[in-house]
């Protein structure tokens, strides 16, 4: 369970919570809170201070979602991340550039 939430963000159909101790991310359905899964961030991500989605618009999100992370001054990009339930590929932005 989410002993540390440390982040919130919200897409049009679901909650994304980062947990600081798991590095974990959690999802949940927007409409009701129920758990949907959880998905490990990268390795490297080891202290997630807050999380966003990728806005397209008004009242619009893309699939990203970014993890800024406190302790290493990075920010991570998890592509299609608000499609995730369980672990899936994960990028790294680092210096403006990207690795996997």
């Amino acid at each position: 369970s989410n002993t540390e939430p440390s982040g919130l963000a919200v897409s049009a159909t679901r909650i994304f919570v980062t947990d600081k101790t798991r590095r974990k991310m959690y999802v949940y359905q927007k409409t009701n809170g129920s758990y949907l899964g959880q998905w490990d961030l990268d390795p490297a991500n080891t202290d997630p201070t807050d999380v966003t989605t990728e806005p397209i618009g008004s009242g619009t999100f893309g699939n990203a979602l970014w993890v800024v992370d406190k302790g290493s001054k990075q920010v991570f990009n998890y592509g299609q991340g608000t499609q995730w339930l369980n672990n899936g590929t994960r990028l790294k932005i680092q210096d403006g550039n990207t690795t996997t």
